[in-house]
C-alpha cells in the first residue's frame, strides 16, 4: 500500500490524540482572586488527569491569568520565566528562529525538534526541520500551557527527548466578545478581535483575527574586511570603527543594516458540538500569513563629495595602511514570506463512567515558505540572487482509550501515526527582488517519513501514599523518497529507504511524605529520528560557510533518570526541585571538521559518540498576601560532548546553545481593579560552535549573558474595559543573541471584554 494511503486510513481509523479535558479547565482558581490557585489538574505528563501535587514527573503550568497580567506578546516569551526552560528570541517579534529548550536540548530554530510542542494535543513541530512558528497562535487564544520536563518518548515518540509543551486553547462555553489593541516602540502595533458563542447548549463557535505589525530596528551593523597595503592610490578616509569577531578576528563597521520589519495575519476558528452526554466533537482551523524584510541600509563611508556611499575602494590608516572595498550587495538583506495552516478534528466518547476514548486527526500544512538572498554584486532593487522555497506538510493521527480499572488503577492504550514530507529548492534569480525570476536550480533536497506507533501506560496506587506509573511505546519509522542535489553542477542522488524501530519506556513514582511533601522519581528512555533537513539539506550561508547534510545519520538514543521533591503549604507556599541526568548516544549536531576542511568554512551533521547532561531545577512560589504573589526559578544545566569519534577536539566541550545558568523572578499583584507584574531573568552565556571558540562578548554573532527586566501595569474600568501599559527590557540593556537584541520596548493598549 502507498504510504499516503496508509496515513489516510490511519487518520480515518485512529485520528489524532487531543490532550484536552472533556470538560472544565486544567487550572481551577478562586473566583474572588485569580492568583490563588485551588487545584491544578495536569494531563500532559501521563495522558490522564492528575493533580499536580501527585504527578510523578516534573511538570509546570503557565496560566491565562499570568499571560494577561504580563501582556505577553508571543507564547515562547511567556514560557521564558518557567523553571527548566530556556527561550531564544533574538530580534523581538520578527525572529523566525525563536524556540524553547529543556534538559540540555536547545530549541533554537531546527533544534526545536528535540522538544515536542503540542496544540491541544496535536504536534506542531513542522515536517522540514522540526521547528515551530511560535507566533502562529495568538496568546489571547490560550487557556493554559502545560510543560512536562524530561524524556517522554514512551508516550509521545520522537521529538519528546527534552520534554513536552502542550498549549491548551480557550474553551467555548459562553458568549464572549473581546477586542484589544496596542501600540508601542519601533512602530509596533497589535490588533485582536475575538468572538465566541454557545448555541442551544450544544454548538460552540469561536472565531478570532489578529494583526501584528512591527516597524523593526537595525539588528546589526554592516561590516567590511580590510587588508594591509604598501601604498594608497586614493586619498585616505577617517578610519572606520573597529569591531572584533566572536573568535578574536577583526572587521570594520561601514554602515548599519536597514530596519528589520515584520507583519502577520492570523485567523482562527473553532467549533465544538455535543451530540449526547457521552459524545462530543470539535474542529479547529488556524491560518497564518507572515512577511518580513529590511528597509534601506545606511553607509557611514563618505565619497569624495562628502555623501554616504555603498561602493568603491577606500584607504585609511589606523597605525597600518589598509584598504577595503564596498559593493551595494554587501549592504543588502533579503525578505521572506510564508503561509501555514493547522487543522484538527477530534472526538471524545464516554462508554461508561470508567472508560472513554479520544480520537482525532490533523494536518499542518506549509504551502509556501521562502526567503530571498541578494548576491554580493546585486543592487538595491535589481541584480542576481537566490530564493529558497520550503513547502512541507505533516499529517498526524492518534486514538487513545482510557480505562479506570478501579479507584487505584488506570490503563491507557493508544495508536499514533504521523507522516511528514518536505521539499527544499534553491533557485538562482536574475533579479533578487523578484521571486519568480528563476534562471536555474542551485540546490535541491526532498524527503518523506512515516512513523507508526503503539503505546501503553499503567497507573496504580500501591498505597494511599505511593503512586506508580509505568509505560512503553514501540515506534516504527521509515524515511523514503530522499533525494539531494547539493550544487548546480552536481548529479542528483537518490537515497535508499531508511527504517528503524525504537522501544521506549518510563517508570515513575510519586510518594506522599506527609505535611505537604511529595517525593518523585523516574527512569526512562527516548529517541529521535533525523529530520529531512538534517538528512538532505546542504546549503551555503552569506558568510561563505557551507552546511552539509548527512543522509547516513542514525537515530539519537537517550537514557535518563531524575529525582524531585515538592512542598506545598496550603495556598501560602509551593516549592519544586529536581535533579536529573541524561545520557545521549548518536547525538546529532554540526561539527567543524578541520581535518576535512582546514579553513573551518564548512560544518556537517554527525552522530557524536555520546553526550551527557546533568542539571537541577528549582521553583518557588510564595503568596505574600491574598493579592500578591512572588515566584522565583533557578536552572543549572551542564550539557557536554563526552565522545565524538569524528572530531575528538569536541570531547568535553559544552553543547552549543545550551545556557549553563538561568534564573528568574516574577512579582504579580491584583487589587481593587489594578494588576501589575515585575519580572526579571538572567540568561547565561552560550556557545554557538561545537569547539566553543566564540568567546568574545558584545559583538555581532555572540551569544551574550544578559539580564532583562520587564513590567506591566493595568487598570480595569468598570467591568468590561482594561487599559494597560507594558515595558520590556526596562533597563535598556544592549546585548547580542547573534543579532543585536532590541532595546527598551514600551507599549500602551486597551482591551474590551463583554
Amino acid at each position: 500500500m502507498h504510504a499516503a494511503e496508509t496515513v489516510l486510513l490511519s487518520l480515518i481509523a485512529a485520528g489524532a490524540y487531543a490532550q484536552v479535558q472533556p470538560a472544565g479547565d486544567s487550572v481551577q482558581s478562586d473566583a474572588s482572586n485569580p492568583f490563588l490557585i485551588k487545584t491544578m489538574i495536569v494531563v500532559t505528563g501521563t495522558r490522564t488527569q492528575t493533580e499536580l501535587q501527585q504527578s510523578p514527573v516534573s511538570t509546570g503550568i503557565l496560566t491565562r491569568t499570568e499571560l494577561d497580567t504580563r501582556n505577553t506578546r508571543t507564547l515562547d516569551q511567556g514560557l521564558s520565566l518557567m523553571e527548566g526552560l530556556y527561550a531564544f528570541r533574538s530580534k523581538g517579534s520578527q525572529d523566525t528562529l525563536a524556540g524553547v529548550g529543556m534538559r540540555g536540548f536547545d530549541g533554537r530554530g531546527s533544534n526545536q525538534t528535540r522538544v515536542l510542542i503540542l496544540l491541544d494535543g496535536q504536534p506542531i513541530n513542522d515536517a522540514y526541520t522540526g521547528s515551530v512558528f511560535w507566533a502562529t497562535l495568538p496568546v489571547s487564544e490560550v487557556q493554559s500551557v502545560e510543560v512536562a520536563r524530561g524524556p517522554f518518548s514512551s508516550l509521545y515518540g520522537g521529538n519528546a527527548m527534552g520534554g513536552v509543551v502542550n498549549i491548551l486553547t480557550r474553551p467555548v462555553d459562553h458568549r464572549e466578545i473581546e477586542v484589544s489593541g496596542q501600540y508601542g516602540t519601533y512602530n509596533s502595533a497589535e490588533y485582536t478581535i475575538r468572538y465566541s458563542e454557545r448555541f442551544w447548549k450544544k454548538l460552540g463557535v469561536a472565531a478570532s483575527y489578529q494583526r501584528q505589525e512591527y516597524g523593526g530596528y537595525s539588528t546589526n551593523d554592516v561590516f567590511a574586511s580590510a587588508t594591509a597595503v604598501a601604498s594608497a592610490t586614493s586619498p585616505l578616509i577617517p578610519p572606520p570603527a573597529f569591531l572584533p569577531t566572536t573568535t578574536a578576528g577583526s572587521h570594520y563597521v561601514v554602515g548599519k543594516q536597514g530596519n528589520n520589519w515584520f507583519n502577520q495575519h492570523v485567523f482562527r476558528s473553532k467549533f465544538d458540538y455535543t451530540f449526547t452526554s457521552k459524545t462530543t466533537a470539535s474542529l479547529q482551523y488556524i491560518y497564518r500569513r507572515y512577511g518580513y524584510g529590511y528597509d534601506a541600509a545606511q553607509s557611514s563611508i563618505l565619497d569624495s563629495n562628502g555623501q554616504p556611499t555603498q561602493s568603491g575602494t577606500f584607504f585609511f590608516n589606523d597605525g597600518t595602511l589598509r584598504r577595503f572595498s564596498l559593493t551595494p550587495g554587501g549592504f543588502l538583506s533579503g525578505p521572506g514570506q510564508g503561509v501555514s495552516q493547522i487543522a484538527n478534528l477530534q472526538v471524545f466518547h464516554t462508554f461508561s463512567p470508567t472508560q472513554y476514548v479520544r480520537v482525532s486527526g490533523g494536518v499542518q500544512d506549509v504551502p509556501y515558505d521562502y526567503y530571498l538572498t541578494p548576491s554580493s554584486t546585486a543592487l538595491a532593487t535589481s541584480g542576481p540572487g537566490q530564493t529558497a522555497e520550503r513547502p512541507s506538510r505533516a499529517w498526524h493521527g492518534d486514538a487513545q482509550w482510557n480505562w479506570m480499572i478501579s479507584a487505584r488503577q488506570e490503563l491507557v492504550v493508544g495508536e499514533e501515526t504521523r507522516h511528514d514530507q518536505s521539499t527544499i529548492t534553491e533557485y538562482n534569480l536574475s533579479n533578487w527582488a523578484i521571486r519568480d525570476s528563476h534562471t536555474s536550480m542551485a540546490t535541491y533536497g526532498r524527503g518523506k517519513a512515516l512513523t507508526q506507533a503503539e503505546y501503553l501506560e499503567y497507573r496504580r496506587s500501591l498505597t494511599n501514599r505511593l503512586h506508580v506509573t509505568a509505560g512503553g511505546r514501540l515506534d516504527y519509522w521509515r524515511g523514503y523518497d530522499g533525494e539531494s542535489i547539493p550544487s548546480v553542477t552536481a548529479v542528483p542522488t537518490n537515497y535508499q529507504d531508511r527504517m528503524s524501530t525504537a522501544l521506549s519506556g518510563k517508570l515513575a513514582a510519586a510518594y506522599d511524605l506527609g505535611s505537604g511533601w511529595t517525593l518523585r522519581s523516574s527512569v526512562g528512555s527516548a529517541f529521535r529520528n533525523p529530520t529531512v533537513y538534517e538528512l538532505y539539506r546542504t546549503w551555503k550561508s552569506s558568510t561563505g560557510t557551507t552546511y552539509f547534510s548527512n543522509p547516513q545519520l542514525l537515530p539519537e538514543r537517550l537514557k535518563s533518570w531524575e529525582v524531585g521533591l515538592r512542598k506545598s503549604i496550603g495556598r501560602v507556599f509551593d516549592a519544586d526541585a529536581a535533579y536529573y541526568e541524561n545520557w545521549v548516544h548518536n547525538l546529532v549536531y554540526r561539527s567543524t571538521d578541520l581535518a576535512d576542511d582546514p579553513t573551518g568554512a564548512s560544518q556537517k551533521y554527525y552522530n557524536a559518540g555520546q553526550g551527557r547532561t546533568r542539571g537541577a531545577e528549582l521553583a518557588l512560589r510564595e503568596r505574600l498576601a491574598s493579592w500578591l504573589q512572588l515566584r522565583q526559578t533557578y536552572t543549572i544545566t551542564d550539557a557536554r560532548i563526552v565522545q565524538n569519534q569524528y572530531v575528538p577536539a569536541d570531547n568535553g566541550r559544552r553543547v552549543p546553545f545550551v545556557p549553563r545558568n538561568i534564573s528568574s523572578f516574577s512579582i504579580i499583584a491584583d487589587r481593587r481593579g489594578w494588576s501589575a507584574s515585575i519580572n526579571g531573568q538572567y540568561f547565561g552565556k552560550v556557545y554557538s560552535t561545537d569547539l566553543n571558540t566564540d568567546k568574545l562578548k558584545g559583538v555581532y554573532g555572540a551569544y551574550d549573558p544578559f539580564f532583562l527586566a520587564d513590567a506591566t501595569l493595568s487598570y480595569r474600568f468598570e467591568k468590561f474595559v482594561t487599559a494597560f501599559a507594558s515595558a520590556q527590557n526596562i533597563l535598556d540593556r544592549r546585548y547580542y543573541e547573534y543579532y543585536l537584541a532590541p532595546g527598551r520596548v514600551v507599549s500602551l493598549g486597551l482591551r474590551f471584554r463583554l
